[in-house]
């Protein structure tokens, strides 16, 4: 869904207006991860444990806990950014709008997120995408038709699509919290105690938010040095091409999600041989989606290119061959990455984002202003093969876990 609206909004927008769409839904979205603190990825774990264990009390304490934590940062962050964008007006609609926009924008997203950690660890982990994978898109495509109307479906502005983009996060925090209220929490409610691990949660959320923050710089690192050295077209046609390279690891994607609780249930259990064997699992489906998706990449770029984004997009096909290699590689390690955070290894992570958040934005400074979107798509492939390598040494190291199904059962030789 992410794609097609990436593929609508490219279209009708033309590759500089999409190019500051991009620009400012990163900064916007950037925000977000800051506010969220890791609450997101840390309340699927401690949900999943405490269903496991049947300590509904502490799950209802998490709830309130990481609500509170969510607005506070959200209404920080949006100031913050406030106070920066009524100098230099990043938002095409400034200042007091613009705050209000990314004010509500940013706690939208921080809150579905939340809401969407309790439904996924709560083992309703499909009831728990759909707003952010199904309605958020949808929504967004049926307002920005509706703002794109009068002019024929031309050229919508980067200020409306901001605005369609809002409206589809207020309508998918609302399914979110219907969802909540009415399928999981009637039941936690049922009882009325609170237990609140305050410093425990605080010092997981630390590492977690740290990652989640690299992470967004990670991904916004090529997005923002094509917007500093080159122009907003570029950044249009640079991300058309990730767009299309980011469907070799959708499969990955959503089988990470989907393992998510049960690898925080099965370690909680310390059956590590079935953890394995999931992991191994997931490894295999993710490394064959991939493959048959980079293949398509590598032999017909430029004709996928234009078929998907039009003509004024062409010049996607080299960034999206060297992205499509980074991409396939991200896919044959498999779910390293929510291995450590389902496991509680979350530094490990942070170490791992740490070491490719800077190597990518180092190479984003010194190939970017030279080489422009070519140089952006090695940045991030040279970044995605070191954070997966980094992780992948983790798990075998940490947890005695091999999550490449070619180098064989590190556990099962153990129970041997």
């Amino acid at each position: 869904m992410s794609t097609l609206v990436a593929i609508f909004l490219a279209r009708i927008m033309g590759p500089e207006n999409y190019g500051k769409y991009t620009f400012y839904i990163s900064v916007i979205l950037s925000l977000a991860i800051a506010s969220q603190f890791g609450l997101h990825r840390l309340g699927v774990r401690v949900v999943a444990e405490n269903v496991q264990r049947g300590e509904y009390s502490m799950i209802n304490g998490y709830f309130l806990f990481a609500l509170v934590i969510g607005v506070f940062l959200s209404l920080g962050t949006s100031s913050i950014f406030f106070i920066f964008d009524y100098s230099y007006s990043l938002i095409d609609r400034a200042n007091l709008y613009g705050y209000l926009t990314v004010l509500f924008t940013v706690t939208a997203v921080v809150l579905t997120a939340i809401l969407d950690a309790v439904i996924q660890g709560s083992r309703k982990v499909i009831l728990g995408q759909v707003s952010v994978a199904l309605i958020r898109p949808l929504v967004l495509i049926s307002v920005a038709v509706f703002l794109a109307w009068p002019p024929n479906l031309v050229q919508l502005s980067s200020a409306d699509a901001i605005l369609a983009f809002l409206c589809a996060a207020f309508v998918s925090l609302c399914f979110s919290l219907t969802v909540t209220l009415t399928i999981i929490l009637k039941n936690i409610f049922t009882n009325s105690s609170f237990i609140a691990d305050t410093s425990r949660w605080v010092g997981a959320c630390i590492p977690l938010a740290f990652t989640s923050v690299l992470a967004q710089i990670n991904s916004v690192a090529d997005v923002f040095s094509l917007s500093i050295f080159q122009t907003d077209e570029a950044v249009g046609i640079y991300r058309s091409a990730f767009q299309i390279a980011n469907l070799i690891v959708i499969v990955q994607q959503a089988l990470a999600i989907m393992a998510g609780p049960h690898i925080a249930r099965l370690y909680a259990a310390s059956s590590l041989l079935e953890l394995e064997n999931l992991v191994r699992f997931c490894t295999k489906i993710a490394a064959a989606a991939g493959l048959i998706v980079t293949l398509g990449t590598l032999l017909a770029g430029r004709s996928l290119v234009v078929l998907i984004f039009g003509d004024a997009y062409s010049d996607a096909a080299l960034p999206l061959f060297i992205l499509s290699i980074g991409f396939l590689g991200s896919s044959v390690f498999g779910v390293v990455g929510v291995v450590l955070n389902m496991t509680g290894n979350e530094r490990k992570v942070a170490f791992a984002m740490t070491v490719s958040a800077l190597a990518n934005v180092v190479l984003n400074l010194a190939l970017v202003p030279a080489f422009g979107v070519v140089g952006a798509a090695v940045a991030t492939t040279v970044s995605l093969l070191l954070w997966n390598s980094l992780m992948w040494i983790s798990v075998r190291t940490t947890l005695d876990i091999e999550s490449v199904p070619l180098l064989g059962s590190r556990q099962l030789r153990l129970s041997e």
